[in-house]
């Protein structure tokens, strides 16, 4: 099912984000608030519902982090999201978050969000 994610704002789509991963994860997820939000924009902490699966549930503090992308056609692989030679990306920028989080003990599961956003075309 595609879904038209651009018209969302950055902050709805951060909801939409927190409320699939309460039906994924727990009713427990909390949202961060707005500003800089150390490479999270939500958290949970304990045993899954359904994360990775009922027979597998992930156990610990989950770490969930949206990015939105506002415009037609874009994707994460595309130079400005992410680069193999590029600290100043996207994701160049998030890496060095989770793994301080996950130095500082922090984090024992991560759960990216990067939607690709396609042309309604």
């Amino acid at each position: 099912m595609k879904f038209a994610y651009q018209d969302l704002s950055a902050g709805q789509f951060e909801n939409l984000i927190v409320f699939l991963c309460q039906h994924l994860l727990g009713i427990s997820v909390q949202g961060f608030a707005k500003g800089p939000d150390g490479g999270r924009d939500a958290k949970f902490v304990g045993t899954a519902e359904l994360h990775p699966s009922k027979a597998a549930p992930w156990v610990g503090t989950t770490i969930i982090q949206a990015k939105h992308t506002i415009g037609y056609n874009r994707n994460f692989s595309e130079p400005d999201f992410f680069s193999t030679t590029g600290k100043n990306t996207v994701l160049g920028k998030e890496i060095p978050r989770v793994k301080k989080l996950r130095e500082g003990r922090q984090l024992d599961h991560y759960m990216p969000y990067f939607p690709q956003v396609e042309s309604a075309i």
